[in-house]
């Protein structure tokens, strides 16, 4: 098949006219997930609405073994295989305080775009369904459970303050930890027993002296989640959370190792039994891919938007597992307003400025894409980044 500039130009064009002609029922869908408001692995009838409306533009629709809310649809064959990642689970309590509608209408929205194009290029499409990005790790799952193995390019937008054309994560890892002791009278018989607080409370001061020495590349947070139910009997169990965070897994196993060393020394100061476990699936620190980026960046400025430079903030999220093994942006939409997982930003999802995000998010995902399906030093470069 022959690629030309002209041919790209169209083809860009055309995707841009689809997705405007689309606007309200993209909007619609993002509203409506945003109502249903459904949490981690239980997002069934965010999940089914996003399917149907795959399956009526004619993407093959397909389960993820073992994920009843995850989903692979495809339209078109052979190679480059690009994915658009759509997430739709919100935070227990507060809803979409994440703007996880958004991320899902603007995945279906690019996919709407570059099908409206497919009989005039050669490769694959793919939105994938990933449940329980807020907690449960979903794409941890997906990744070892090879969905992105023959994936080429993986793309997604998440809303922010402002649009950014890259990102920058911790890796994270999160414990609980339990210290046991011994109860006994507090006023009566103090001397009887073995305080499982004393305990805790040590290992959080031991943790924030250690900060000292660490450097911005990391993080430990921790809470106490059980420090005793009566103040007049001595705590005989305490319990903790802690995360540890790292720009790099490296340094985050490092620094867990440091949590663990600071647990056996509390153990051993207060005579307390100690336990600690790792809970969740934790993920890895996003791998930057330069030329996304750039690419990113010159179909924002092409769409009238301007971008802001990447600032230092920065979370977790498991879009790094799937960094790591195929190349990767999450790129910013900006709805207005900075403070995730608040009420200001989860009504700033659905607010005008929301709207037009979801539709800014979706056409500077397919133009990325129609860059890379039409022009095949385009995903060269790309690959190399990755590589690299």
């Amino acid at each position: 098949m022959e690629r030309t500039m002209n041919n790209r130009e169209e083809l860009r064009r055309m995707a841009l006219e689809a997705i405007d002609a689309a606007r309200d029922d993209l909007l619609t869908l993002s509203h409506d997930i945003f109502e249903y408001s459904e949490l981690a692995f239980e997002e069934v009838r965010s999940a089914e609405r996003l399917r149907n409306f795959l399956s009526d533009l004619g993407f093959r629709v397909k389960d993820v073994d073992g994920l009843p809310t995850g989903f692979v649809a495809e339209i078109g064959s052979g190679s480059p295989v690009i994915a658009f990642m759509a997430e739709y689970d919100a935070l227990p309590e507060i809803g979409h305080a994440c703007g996880h509608n958004i991320i899902a209408a603007a995945a279906v929205g690019a996919g709407l775009g570059i099908s409206s194009v497919m009989d005039k290029c050669q490769g694959t499409i793919r939105v994938i369904g990933c449940p329980a990005e807020e907690s449960g790790g979903g794409k941890v799952i997906m990744v070892d459970k090879g969905v992105f193995d023959d994936v080429d390019v993986a793309m997604i937008v998440h809303p922010a303050g402002a649009y950014m054309a890259d990102d920058c994560s911790y890796a994270v890892r999160t414990f609980r930890v339990e210290f046991i002791g011994k109860a006994a009278h507090a006023a009566s018989g103090p001397q009887y027993g073995i305080n499982a607080l004393s305990a805790a409370v040590e290992f959080l001061v031991s943790i924030n002296a250690f900060r000292e020495h660490m450097t911005d590349d990391g993080r430990i947070h921790a809470i106490i989640t059980d420090g005793g139910s009566a103040v007049n009997v001595i705590p005989e169990r305490a319990a903790l959370r802690v995360s540890v965070r790292g720009t790099t897994s490296e340094y985050m196993d490092a620094l867990a190792e440091q949590v663990e060393r600071r647990v056996k020394g509390a153990s051993i100061s207060t005579g307390c039994k100690y336990f600690i476990e790792e809970v969740g699936l934790g993920c890895k620190e996003i791998r930057v891919n330069p030329e996304l980026s750039r690419l990113f960046e010159e179909n924002f400025k092409e769409l009238g938007i301007t971008v802001a430079p990447r600032g230092d903030s920065k979370g977790s999220t498991d879009v790094g597992n799937v960094s790591h093994v195929v190349p990767t942006i999450q790129a910013y939409v900006g709805i207005g307003a900075d403070a995730t997982h608040t009420v200001e930003f989860r009504e700033a999802s659905i607010s005008p400025q929301g709207d037009e995000a979801v539709i800014n998010g979706a056409k500077v995902m397919a133009l990325t894409a129609i860059d890379i399906l039409s022009e095949p030093e385009v995903f060269n470069k790309i690959q190399a980044s990755f590589e690299r």
